[in-house]
């Protein structure tokens, strides 16, 4: 079964997808605030540990600046290349599979752990997950458009054939 935040990746097939973006999408329904602080760092570490052990084997997940957005994206990659040794390396807990590599400019090549790149994205964009601002438009995060729900609905609609 494909995880619905890799079908949002999928459906999004431009530079990729916020960190607020993918918490606010899989909520129900869509967008949902929550305003407690120690429920949103749960969500967004499963949301992280779902990326590091359930991406399928011909992909890995790879988190960077993007050059338009100028904010941290998740974009799905083929297996076929992986990153260089530059990247942090966030292997799956069973193993040293590794589908979750992370930019230096967003955590060091020391750090090896969901808990470490959880705590570097939630300095960046806790405060706007928590305030319910999941998309990034005109240099600001702010609610959803219609396109993002849209985008969202599709993705839900998606079977889960890889």
């Amino acid at each position: 079964m494909i995880p619905f935040w890799l079908k949002l990746l999928r459906e999004h097939t431009s530079y990729g997808l916020t960190l607020p973006f993918l918490v606010g999408a899989m909520r129900t329904p869509i967008g949902t605030v929550v305003a407690d602080r120690n429920e949103c760092i749960t969500e967004v570490k499963g949301l992280l540990s779902s990326m590091r052990d359930e991406t399928p084997d011909t992909s890995y997940i790879f988190l960077k600046v993007c050059d338009r957005l100028h904010q941290p994206v998740f974009a799905e990659c083929s297996s076929y290349f992986t990153p260089s040794d530059l990247y942090a390396r966030i292997p799956m807990l069973e193993g040293k599979k590794c589908f979750l590599y992370v930019a230096q400019s967003i955590l060091s090549r020391e750090k090896e752990h969901v808990e470490d790149l959880l705590v570097a994205l939630w300095q960046r964009n806790g405060e706007e997950i928590l305030q319910g601002k999941f998309s990034y438009r005109n240099g600001a995060y702010t609610t959803y458009s219609e396109k993002n729900i849209m985008l969202i609905s599709n993705a839900s609609n998606q079977t889960n054939e890889e």
